[in-house]
């Protein structure tokens, strides 16, 4: 079995097993609510897929799975120089009416990088997300493993560039349905 190294620890597990690396990471809720989050995965695309053609059959497997699903927005994108997609949705859960914002960046390997932010009743936090976009940079390590809490950098890091203005989304309508639901 190989060995995998995850951060500051190291386990084996088996040779047909695949790695899929999740980040999260959250937010403060606000008065008392649910945190807004941040989940990040690599995901494979099927071969010769366009990552437009992969975007957005993610969000129609969303649509098949998110109670009251509305997309709000998408549009293609580059996020570092790299071709993009990005899409807002709002879905209802029980514990709110869930706002997320999706990107998909092509990761030079195939695959996509997913970015995933959702919040209820939080919009300021998708401010958040587009600093966080703004700030990607691929290609500077070969993996999505965090670094151990104890490992020293070589040199500072360079501040994130501006951020630009964040994007705005016509509501479109689902197709099948007739007109905006909120």
């Amino acid at each position: 079995m190989p060995k995998q190294d995850f951060g500051p620890f190291s386990f084996e597990c088996p040779t047909a097993w695949s790695q899929r690396t999740i980040l999260v990471f959250v937010g403060a809720a606000s008065d008392g609510g649910a945190p807004p989050n941040l989940v990040v995965t690599h995901e494979a695309r099927n071969a010769d897929e366009e990552l437009t053609t992969h975007a957005w059959r993610r969000v129609f497997e969303l649509a098949k799975t998110r109670p009251d699903f509305e997309l709000i927005g998408s549009r293609d994108s580059k996020i570092d120089g790299q071709p993009a997609f990005r899409a807002f949705i709002r879905w209802q859960s029980d514990r709110g009416r869930v706002t997320e914002a999706l990107a998909w960046i092509d990761s030079r390997d195939g695959n996509a990088l997913a970015f995933t932010c959702s919040a209820i009743e939080q919009p300021a936090v998708f401010d958040e997300l587009e600093r966080i976009l703004a700030s990607v940079r691929l290609g500077a390590r070969d993996s999505m493993v965090a670094p151990s809490p104890t490992a020293r950098a070589s040199s500072p890091p360079s501040p994130p560039p501006e951020p630009e203005e964040p994007p705005t989304y016509a509501a479109i309508p689902m197709p099948g349905t007739r007109g905006t639901r909120r």
